[in-house]
Order: C-alpha cells, then structure tokens, then sequence
C-alpha cells in the first residue's frame, strides 16, 4: 500500500481539496484583491504575488454554493499547461489554513454523485475519503483554462 502526503486545502460549504506538497507554493494569510469587472464570478479577483496577478478560483462560487466573492485566505498553487513549459501560478480561496495529511490507496472511493454532476465534475481526476468525508482531487491547469471557462459557460 503506498502512502503519500498531500496539502487538505478547505474550500468551506463542506467542499474540501487535495494537492500534493509540490503544488502548494504559499499559504497567504491576509491577501490584498482587486475585483476585475467582466470575470466569471467564480474567478473574479485577483491577487498581487511576487510582483505579478495571480488569479483567485473560489470553487463555492463555480459551484453555485456562495453568493459572492468574500475575503478569503488563499492557497498559491504551481502548475503546468503543458509538459516542459514554465510553472503557472493560481490562488484558491480557503475558509481555514490548509493542513498537512497522510493518503493512502485504500482511501480511494468513487466520486460522490452530487459533484460529478457539477461544475466541478470535468476537474475531478480522482476522490478519497478522510475522516469521513469525500476530497477531491482536481486538474488545477485545466481550472485554469479557456477550455473550462468555455465549457462550463
């Protein structure tokens, strides 16, 4: 049985993510955003970090979950569009500090029905259930993508 450590990063409205150690660049505690008129809502602010705007995803929001955009603390995730191409950066909006856990294969479980049919459905690449709820694990480059954005417009 193999064992991994991955970032629990809680997204709130009992939805609740996974990213490895190496995608999790930086937790943000009291990030300064600017709303950007004319953005889905559920990407509507963006952050400034290491002189550059990264994108915030506020996945109760692409879910319907959340009215509007709140202040949140943030998770700066890497990822890649394309193998061999520099890192991109993203943030995502957390309702507390994410914390380190342990995943195992035995942990794995079928997708829950209610997010496979949502807006979140096309990201899920696998689920794993700790401490008795569902987490899931998402494609962050295709989040990040006009193919998404497209596809769920």
């Amino acid at each position: 049985m193999a064992v991994s450590e991955a970032w629990l990063i809680d997204c709130g409205e009992n939805l609740q993510i996974a990213v490895s150690r190496a995608e999790m660049t930086e937790y943000l505690l009291s990030p300064v955003s600017f709303a950007i008129p004319g953005t889905p809502d559920y990407c509507s602010h963006v952050a400034f970090w290491q002189n550059d705007f990264l994108p915030i995803f506020d996945l109760n929001l692409l879910q319907k979950k959340t009215a509007e955009y709140g202040d949140h603390l943030l998770a700066v995730l890497a990822f890649q569009q394309e193998p061999n191409t520099p890192l991109s950066h993203l943030a995502i909006a957390l309702e507390k500090p994410p914390s380190i856990i342990s995943v195992d294969d035995d942990s794995i479980i079928d997708v829950p029905e209610d997010l496979a049919d949502s807006n979140l459905g096309s990201l899920i690449l696998s689920c794993f259930q700790h401490q008795d709820k569902p987490i899931l694990i998402l494609d962050i480059a295709m989040l990040a993508s006009t193919t998404y954005r497209d596809l769920i417009n």
